[in-house]
């Protein structure tokens, strides 16, 4: 239990980097390339997603976004291709 304490100050640090990454990736690189629209949003949503977790969570997050706001039409295509 003692090895495993020792462990979380680290893996603390590694997910706020991690965090604070994604979010300067996603609103400096995913949102602006996608020319700062509602479905640049969903798919920045789904770039979190991917980022921090996997492909469901990416799911969930667009899903999300789009029972909140409406449908993003472009956003689900790539998500039933994928």
């Amino acid at each position: 239990m003692w090895l495993l304490l020792d462990l979380a100050l680290p893996l603390l640090v590694l997910l706020l980097v991690q965090t604070i990454f994604v979010a300067l990736i996603n609103y400096f690189v995913t949102f602006k390339v996608l020319d700062k629209n509602y479905e640049a949003a969903v798919m920045s949503a789904g770039m979190c997603g991917i980022a921090i977790g996997s492909t469901p969570n990416a799911v969930a997050n667009m899903d999300s976004v789009i029972v909140d706001n409406g449908i993003a039409p472009i956003p689900m295509a790539i998500q039933i291709l994928s």
